[in-house]
């Protein structure tokens, strides 16, 4: 198993360390373990977390703004 420190898996998910961090706080993101002191993710759980979260595409999830607008 690989793991990746902050800012590898940041750049693997294509956002900033400190939103990795935000994230982690809030109980949001990908899962993670401390080695130590340090903060590492795995690069299985990257993979399952971007899996996760993908939208098929044509799909969008939110809904129009007429549809809001009428409620």
């Amino acid at each position: 198993m690989a793991l990746r420190d902050e800012k590898q898996a940041a750049s693997v998910l294509g956002c900033s360390d400190a939103l990795l961090r935000r994230m982690r706080r809030e109980n949001r993101g990908p899962r993670w373990t401390k080695v130590g002191r340090l903060v590492r993710y795995a690069d299985e759980w990257l993979s399952e977390y971007i899996e996760k979260n993908a939208v098929p595409a044509g799909n969008d999830r939110r809904e129009p703004a007429a549809t809001l607008r009428a409620k």
